[in-house]
């Protein structure tokens, strides 16, 4: 209703308003930012004249009393409604929530495959339909291997985006994604390999090192802590369980294969000593793997209940 230039006016608030955008990410109040931008604008912008007979552009007073009263009640009343309209609209998530989030989602559908591997193990197939329910499970390999190739370009877009807290630790999740490649392959073999195995390499296989329970709970128990921590990026424990061979302080994964060998009671000469060391070592390794996502996890959010 005054003589100002609208466009030039639209020009200012959107340069001045992208300083607002942080602030409207980070802010959890939307009354505050929403409020304080949308209406601040709205009234402004109904504020703004030219005084007449001059080219400078000046704060101009439209009124007084009651005859402004309501016009300026009104624009506050539609700021207040779009910041409501606005906020119903979802909260952008940064890059870096993403690939966190997407990493907590993977890891733990690793474990699920992983239970799934040691169940088929105890328990083969025994029909073609349990066999194709068996194949659609590994499918799910596939898809976790799709996820971590999407998380590339948002690994390297994060890089881009400022960090506010200083959590950010780009190598840490770089080494996440690649240790994440590593259990999808072995997984993929340990499926392929458990599936085929003949009665007497399976029953040797189960009682060999590698597959007793509390090794394979700690491997589980493992993925799972990683998990949780990536969803909630809490502190995770200072002491968690190791699928390590406990009866020597630095095994080795030639060194547990060949005493499991020399363990075995093969005296038909019936044992697959090569599906029997590809599901032996296979395990081992993907054990080692889940405790280093453990060490990266650490050094991601820290430990709980830790002396040091």
């Amino acid at each position: 209703s005054g003589h100002g230039n609208a466009y030039g006016l639209a020009a200012v608030f959107a340069v001045s308003l992208a300083l607002f955008i942080p602030w409207r990410i980070w802010n959890p109040n939307f009354l505050t930012h929403i409020t304080a931008t949308t209406s601040g604008a709205l009234i402004i912008g109904y504020s703004w004249y030219d005084r007449p007979n001059s080219p400078v552009p000046v704060i101009w007073g439209p009124g007084q009393g009651w005859k402004v009263f309501w016009r300026r009640e009104l624009l506050v009343l539609v700021g207040i409604t779009a910041a409501w309209i606005i906020d119903l609209f979802p909260r952008p998530k940064p890059g870096r929530d993403h690939v966190r989030r997407v990493y907590s989602r993977t890891i733990s559908e690793l474990g699920n495959v992983s239970a799934l591997v040691i169940k088929v193990l105890h328990d083969p197939p025994k029909s073609a339909d349990e066999a194709n329910a068996y194949e659609r499970r590994w499918l799910e390999l596939r898809a976790i291997n799709a996820k971590l190739r999407l998380t590339s370009v948002r690994l390297a877009l994060a890089k881009l985006e400022p960090d506010v807290d200083g959590k950010w630790k780009p190598e840490r999740y770089a080494m996440l994604q690649r240790l994440q490649y590593e259990a999808v392959d072995l997984l993929s073999v340990l499926a392929f390999v458990c599936e085929g195995l003949d009665p007497v390499t399976r029953i040797s296989t189960l009682a060999s090192g590698a597959f007793s329970t509390s090794r394979v709970a700690a491997t589980l128990n493992l993925l799972s802590i990683v998990s949780s921590g990536l969803a909630t990026e809490r502190p995770v424990p200072a002491i968690m369980p190791s699928p390590r061979d406990t009866s020597r302080e630095y095994p080795d994964l030639d060194s547990e294969v060949r005493d499991a060998l020399n363990k075995t009671n093969d005296q038909a000469h019936r044992l697959d000593r090569t599906a029997f060391i590809l599901a032996e070592g296979t395990w081992v390794e993907l054990g080692s793997i889940t405790e280093q996502m453990a060490i990266e996890a650490q050094a991601l959010f820290g430990t709980n209940m830790s002396w040091a």
